[in-house]
């Protein structure tokens, strides 16, 4: 059993590819839930284990502050049937080259942080902390 999963930036409406989340190996023997990875398009391997740890991380660094939603493939095609709109990242380069910029800063960034998602966020911890869990 597989699916298939993309990290969306809802802000910049880059997608990177997750490649299929599995819970079968390729002999159809049980394993844990893993990302299996992706097929690079500028030279056919494929981008799983620690390089794909890389280049999801690095992608994290480049959206910091944005929204981030993991979603499944189907729903790329729903929200842009014609695949002209999203940015498909396809090859890890693509990522790994782009500059970092701005350069992080931690004060900008929590003040760029939407006060309803402070609120939001503030809101659903105190009713977990009351709630127990």
């Amino acid at each position: 059993m597989s699916y298939t999963y993309h990290l969306l930036c809802v802000d910049t409406l880059e997608v990177l590819d997750l490649g299929k989340f599995a819970c079968l190996d390729e002999m159809g023997m049980p394993v844990p839930w893993r990302a299996t990875g992706w097929l690079d398009q500028s030279d056919g391997h494929r981008v799983q284990g620690d390089e794909l740890r890389r280049v999801v991380e690095r992608f994290l660094v480049l959206h910091r502050g944005k929204e981030l939603r993991v979603v499944p493939g189907e729903f790329l095609n729903e929200i842009d049937p014609t695949g002209e709109a999203l940015r498909r990242i396809d090859a890890f380069s693509e990522v790994m080259e782009q500059l970092v910029n701005p350069e992080p800063d931690t004060n900008d960034e929590l003040r760029a942080i939407p006060f309803e998602v402070t609120d939001r966020l503030k809101r659903a911890c105190a009713q977990r902390a009351v709630s127990g869990g």
